[in-house]
């Protein structure tokens, strides 16, 4: 977690010295020179009047480029964050996605953005232990650590995985496992989303209900894209799949995660939460260690 704040500290600190050089060169380009009198001034205006007229194309220039400026550097972090520009799209290697039978389910579990660590280990092993349950838990640290860019690349990597299990299942839906279970933690859940978003497809295509059945689980999810659509996971997060929650802290300091999602049931343990536990840390320390970790619910 401190990982996390520091990455979101050290990209703060260089926007505002980004903003600060924008707004030098902007302020050149709008400010007149200090001799210069404004056209139609009549030669003989005082001294005063002068001084004053001045003054007022130095407010409204240095407003105008302290607009344009602040404009600027909000605009170019939203074609950031929203994957622009980019020579390659995200991808991983997975074909070590595992093989399940059709009675089989298949857990997709995608980390947060500081990767892999002890709590997710823990859920890993859990969730492993049962062996008809086959646990894949790709590292996507290279894109969920880009603090700006990770909702973004988190749905592209997710629909990479989605249409491979897809593409395990076969034309007639036959093959592969019947039970996906998805599990997305903080930003991790763009990409969980992003495969319950694929094979949801897959099986409107071949006009298959429930087949597989799909679960997602968001834990204490990130629901923030970009600069300007900081709702983004709310309305969208859950939909398609069979049965979704949500567990929820609301404590915590880390932005856009206490909001319950639309299209989820949500369980709230913020209140039970120990005192030695990270607030952020806790929905996903909680489930798995709870009973329900690893449950399919046919709910819906």
């Amino acid at each position: 977690m401190l990982l996390i704040m520091k990455r979101i500290t050290i990209q703060a600190i260089g926007s505002f010295v980004s903003l600060l050089v924008l707004h030098h060169f902007t302020l050149a380009s709008f400010v007149p020179p200090l001799a210069m009198i404004p056209p139609g001034m009549p030669s003989d205006t005082s001294d005063d009047d002068i001084t004053r007229r001045k003054s007022l194309l130095s407010r409204r220039s240095l407003f105008l480029g302290t607009t344009g400026t602040i404009a600027s550097v909000v605009g170019l972090s939203e074609l950031y964050s929203r994957g622009f520009p980019r020579l390659y799209k995200p991808s991983l290697d997975i074909s070590d996605l595992p093989q399940t039978s059709r009675e089989g389910t298949l857990t997709i579990i995608f980390h947060g953005a500081g990767g892999p660590d002890a709590y997710t280990a823990e859920l890993v092993d859990k969730l492993s232990a049962d062996k008809s349950n086959a646990v894949y838990f790709p590292d996507w640290t290279e894109f969920s650590s880009n603090t700006l860019r990770a909702a973004s690349d988190g749905l592209s990597v997710g629909n990479q995985i989605g249409l491979g299990v897809a593409k395990r299942l076969g034309d007639d839906g036959d093959d592969g496992p019947g039970t996906v279970h998805v599990i997305g933690i903080s930003v991790g859940s763009f990409a969980a989303q992003a495969v319950v978003d694929a094979i949801s497809a897959y099986r409107l295509r071949q006009g298959k209900l429930r087949q597989p059945f799909l679960q997602v689980i968001f834990l204490d999810p990130f629901i923030a894209r970009g600069v300007y659509d900081w709702g983004y996971g709310k309305e969208r997060f859950g939909r398609g799949a069979d049965t979704a929650f949500q567990y929820l802290n609301t404590d915590d300091p880390v932005p856009f995660t206490d909001q319950p999602l639309a299209n989820c049931r949500t369980i709230d343990v913020t209140s039970i939460r120990p005192e030695e536990i990270f607030g952020h840390d806790w929905p996903l320390v909680y489930y798995a260690r709870s009973k329900e970790a690893g449950k399919i619910y046919e709910l819906k």
